[in-house]
């Protein structure tokens, strides 16, 4: 049985509806990013790149060389423009994931309400919202939550493309893919998934191959372009592929030091148990939700569920990408770790499959032929289904709202450097367990310090994660009601640090 595409009465309404819908979502999304931010995580996507912007606006500073930092344009041009209009405060950090994660919810719901309703749409665009790796990207400069917004935007377009004709949605739809793998080389593995789509959607063979020549031509010459700019700036012959390859070597890194997760398999065998590899390095829940999306995307492409085609193909294509993508053979080296923010395109990708697989009828036969003693229709199981999926997800998020959020103790703490400054105070910063044993960890900290709350030059040389002209000496630690904290700034002081100071536990 083929699944129609669910369509609503045109009314007079309904642009006012969908506008309605589209600023309730937008005022959600900020409000609740809001109480549920964090503050600024340590690693180098939120210090390195936020110093590096930094630099650029105040100084006009451009780094004295290229790694897979400073080459994710389709994060740094937004970032930039954000931090031009808005400032370089710390709580200026914020901004961009906040912009980010709520256009992603938009698009989300743009698209589900195109197959389906404005109401299934709504609720896509909620749990979008709420759902797991949003709490994370949504608040931090993690780079898939930029590649899933333009992720999205291109599934889209695709989608208007397949109900009007206009090549301007195809075009913008190639456009859109190729800004996700500006901020996310890994996106190259949704590429196929497109094409596999168009092929699809288009209503013949000479059709077929115009717009998939078209949609790939569009990507690559996008392509192109990139590689020429980069080898005239950095002399990398392949671009910004090269350079991610230079300065980005987690597989080789984790065979240095132990974690806890498999970095290659040795044998062929090993290899193909990769599709097991969720179950190992995800959550109960998210492997749960990938592994029954994938069983809903295999059945929507044997019943041809095409409404649901536009989510489960590159889902599949995300899936399997993850999984089995390799650099080397005998042994398999993974491209990069199997981690939770790695992975936010096909949990989103997944959850949308899911919720359009459960928005039409399916399940009329089975409860014809069940005999039950309670009444159970088709839409109360899909009824329950919803529930059984989305409760988990609004409970997770629950947990994460706190009144005293991320945003508000960066913006407190930079309030009071200011003051300590003013009034003479040396300030000093919390330091995590066992920190104080670690000077790695003690150079990282002061990085991130130097990088929100001062506005000290680098001179195109920003450092990250350690800095090598910081000397440990001149930073002392203080023992304070039994927590160790790590001096930052005298500003002048020369009494005491037990007697005065700033001690600083979030920032």
């Amino acid at each position: 049985m083929q699944d129609s595409t669910i369509t609503e009465i045109n009314n007079k309404n309904r642009p006012f509806l969908l506008y309605g819908c589209l600023l309730f979502l937008a005022v959600f999304s900020f409000l609740f990013r809001y109480f549920a931010s964090d503050t600024v995580e340590t690693g180098g996507d939120a210090i390195y790149k936020w110093s590096l912007i930094k630099q650029f606006i105040l100084f006009g500073d451009i780094p004295l060389g290229l790694n897979h930092h400073t080459c994710r344009w389709a994060i740094n041009i937004p970032l930039s423009l954000v931090a031009k209009c808005c400032g370089t405060e710390p709580t200026g950090y914020y901004i961009w994931p906040f912009i980010a994660s709520t256009l992603s919810a938009i698009f989300s719901f743009l698209l589900v309400e195109r197959l389906r309703t404005w109401r299934v749409g709504l609720a896509t665009g909620i749990l979008v919202i709420l759902s797991g790796p949003m709490l994370r990207q949504g608040t931090q400069l993690l780079p898939m939550g930029t590649a899933l917004l333009f992720l999205l935007g291109a599934l889209y377009f695709l989608v208007r493309w397949r109900d009007n004709r206009h090549g301007l949605n195809l075009l913008a739809s190639a456009l859109f893919l190729f800004l996700a793998y500006g901020a996310k080389i890994t996106i190259v593995y949704y590429l196929p998934s497109f094409l596999v789509l168009i092929y699809m959607f288009s209503k013949d063979k000479q059709s077929r191959l115009v717009n998939i020549l078209f949609f790939l031509g569009i990507f690559l010459a996008c392509f192109a372009m990139e590689t020429m700019l980069f080898n005239a700036l950095a002399g990398s012959s392949f671009g910004r592929l090269e350079l991610v390859q230079l300065s980005h070597h987690p597989i080789r890194a984790a065979q240095i030091a132990p974690r806890s997760w498999q970095s290659q398999s040795n044998t062929l065998l090993q290899y193909l148990a990769n599709f097991f590899v969720y179950f190992k390095y995800s959550s109960n829940c998210s492997a749960a939700l990938y592994y029954t999306a994938f069983s809903v995307a295999v059945l929507a492409l044997v019943r041809k569920w095409r409404s649901v085609y536009i989510t489960a193909i590159p889902f599949l294509f995300g899936f399997i990408g993850h999984a089995y993508a390799i650099t080397s053979v005998f042994p398999f080296h993974r491209p990069e770790q199997i981690l939770p923010r790695y992975l936010s395109a096909i949990f989103e990708l997944a959850l949308i499959t899911i919720i359009l697989f459960l928005s039409a009828p399916r399940f009329r036969q089975l409860t014809a032929t069940l005999k039950l003693p309670f009444s159970l229709d088709d839409r109360k199981i899909r009824m329950l289904l919803f529930l059984l999926l989305a409760i988990p997800i609004v409970a997770y998020a629950g947990k994460h709202l706190h009144m005293d959020s991320g945003y508000a103790k960066t913006a407190r703490a930079m309030k009071e450097v200011r003051e300590a400054r003013q009034n003479g105070v040396p300030v000093l910063i919390l330091l995590p367990r066992d920190s104080d044993k670690r000077a790695y960890r003690r150079n990282k900290l002061i990085v991130k310090f130097r990088a929100f709350y001062t506005d000290a030059r680098h001179f195109g040389n920003t450092h990250w994660p350690t800095d090598p002209n910081i000397d440990l000496d001149d930073f002392p630690m203080v023992a304070r009601k039994g927590k160790t904290f790590l001096l930052v700034e005298r500003n002048g002081f020369k009494g005491d640090l037990a007697d005065k100071g700033l001690y600083l536990v979030d920032y």
